[in-house]
């Protein structure tokens, strides 16, 4: 066997080459021979001009003498052009001593077994072909060298690509890091990358030939089997599987896993082959993330329920407000009330005992007491309606508390029951929870409705969303002191079947910086602001099936959320 080496324009040439055994086949790499041509005689000129192979005629100094057609064309010379060269110098420069020691050999043995040598042709393109070489005598008595080439360019390109594609898997197999295998048609391993080696902390020696079964746990053992006797029956790979690995130890690993089906060169399925992603640690990643989501979800929704149960308590606190004023109003008219007349009157006629006719009639006293009697009932008369209109005011203050009170009550009941609901009362439910902050700060409320969209939604987070952005929009105005404080409530349907709701202002307006984290968790640009109510409002309507949006042309512009809520409920994962 000769060495082998990259020739610079890409090619492999033999260097320092051995004879090539004459039993009928060529030594050409590790494992692979090939058929030698026995040595010919030029018998006839018709051979010599018409044979595939190369044919050509040496002097003792190496000059051509002839060469036969095909040589020509391989070479790209005209006989001319080849008679003018040497053996040698149409060699390639890494072979050119070993050309010169096999001439000399052939003068000197009378002939050579076959050699492999590279040439260059005229466009500098290199040949590899299989020579062989043997003396004859001239017509002039003098000795000549006789020789026969046949190409192997294509033979030697074609074991320079598997030689490369060998290395490419050896490199592979040695140096990922990831478990790559191979198995035959029993799911028996066949080859596999020192990765598994390192996973099952046993030898090549140890791995080689067992399954499965011999690693893992039966469970996981038997999905693995049964994956890769459907991929043999089916041809069908498996691509971007997420597997629980059970070990025989216990233990336990997630892994990321492709399996295909392996084919011999005539496309036959004869095993499988796969790669096993090991992604335990990106799966304790996801868990620890989702636990955390969680966390902060249910924080969020704390936070949502917080902003109800504050407007909630603003409302009946304002509410609390008038009555405690009505309250006081009445007691005020009744210590000033002019009943205490009345005593002083029944003791005056008391007094007369028996007299009363010519008190009446005589007394000056007793003239002014009809007079009296009238002003002091008119005057009676306006002090019960007066304290009448107060208690009015003050009942229907204590019904609306109770009617806040209920309706808190009655969401707080239903929470996470979808329920049918028209869009415009869950609105007129949250404009009444805010209904007196919007009075005491002067906010003109304007209500558009276009369509009366019913849901079937869980009311709370409905509720939730709608206080926190009719809130957040007062809080805009407040900000942004426009001359007239106008939030406007718009509810409709759009084409896509979606229940419409949205809450505009004209108040402060929000930058354009912040349109894209004004949904984050934690962000606010109010100074006493937590930054949960949106985020709380997203994820509500996110888990609602819909979405919330907003838009603004930046500060002073105010803004308009909008909410958009599927008229069936979100299916929910495993229904």
């Amino acid at each position: 066997m000769h060495d082998v080496k990259p020739h610079p324009n890409g090619t492999i040439v033999g260097t320092h080459p051995e004879p090539i055994p004459q039993s009928g086949f060529v030594a050409s790499s590790d494992a692979t021979r090939r058929p030698s041509e026995p040595q010919p005689a030029f018998a006839t000129s018709a051979i010599f001009e018409n044979a595939p192979h190369w044919f050509y005629t040496l002097d003792a100094s190496g000059n051509f003498l002839d060469l036969n057609p095909s040589a020509l064309k391989s070479l790209g010379y005209s006989r001319d052009e080849a008679r003018s060269l040497t053996w040698e110098q149409i060699t390639i420069p890494p072979s050119r001593g070993v050309a010169r020691s096999l001439l000399e050999k052939t003068f000197a043995a009378g002939k050579t077994a076959p050699y492999e040598l590279a040439f260059n042709t005229k466009s500098a393109h290199v040949v590899h072909v299989e020579v062989t070489l043997w003396t004859v005598p001239s017509a002039d008595g003098a000795t000549i060298v006789q020789g026969m080439a046949r190409d192997i360019s294509n033979f030697r390109e074609q074991q320079a690509k598997a030689e490369f594609q060998q290395n490419l898997v050896h490199a592979l197999l040695e140096n990922s890091p990831d478990a790559i295998y191979f198995k035959d048609l029993q799911s028996r391993f066949i080859e596999f990358s020192n990765a598994m080696c390192a996973k099952y902390q046993l030898t090549r020696d140890q791995i080689m030939g067992t399954t499965d079964f011999d690693h893992h746990q039966t469970a996981h053992a038997s999905r693995a089997f049964a994956d890769e006797q459907e991929i043999i029956c089916t041809g069908e790979p498996i691509v971007g599987k997420v597997e629980r690995e059970g070990e025989k130890d216990g233990s336990e690993s997630w892994v990321l896993t492709a399996k295909m089906p392996f084919r011999n060169s005539a496309g036959e399925i004869i095993g499988t082959f796969g790669i096993s992603k090991d992604i335990s640690k990106i799966k304790a990643a996801e868990a620890k993330l989702e636990q955390v989501h969680k966390q902060l979800l249910a924080a969020s929704h704390q936070a949502g329920r917080a902003e109800v149960a504050t407007s909630v308590l603003h409302n009946v606190g304002n509410v609390l407000n008038s009555v405690n004023v009505s309250s006081l109003l009445v007691a005020q008219k009744i210590r000033n009330s002019k009943i205490g007349s009345l005593g002083k009157m029944a003791s005056l006629l008391q007094e007369q005992n028996g007299h009363l006719t010519e008190f009446v009639a005589n007394d000056p006293r007793g003239k002014q007491l009809p007079e009296y009697l009238s002003g002091l009932a008119a005057r009676l008369a306006n002090e019960q309606r007066d304290v009448l209109t107060e208690l009015d005011d003050m009942n229907k203050n204590v019904e609306h508390i109770k009617e806040i009170v209920a309706m808190q009550q009655s969401y707080a009941r239903i929470s996470g029951v979808a329920e049918s609901a028209g869009v415009i009362d869950l609105v007129e439910d949250a404009i009444r929870m805010n209904v007196g902050a919007m009075e005491r700060h002067s906010v003109q409320l304007v209500r558009e409705y276009s369509s009366e969209p019913v849901i079937m939604v869980e009311k709370h987070k409905v509720l939730q969303i709608l206080v926190n952005l009719i809130r957040n929009a007062k809080y805009a105005l407040d900000d942004g002191s426009p001359k007239q404080k106008l939030m406007t409530l718009k509810v409709g349907t759009n084409a896509g079947g979606l229940a419409i709701i949205q809450v505009m202002d004209n108040g402060i307006g929000i930058p354009q910086e912040n349109l894209t984290r004004i949904f984050a968790h934690g962000f606010t640009t109010r100074k006493d602001g937590h930054g949960f109510g949106l985020h709380s409002g997203a994820l509500a309507a996110k888990e609602l099936g819909g979405s919330l949006t907003v838009e603004s042309a930046g500060i002073g512009h105010g803004a308009t959320f909008t909410l958009e809520l599927p008229l069936q409920p979100k299916e929910k994962a495993g229904a």
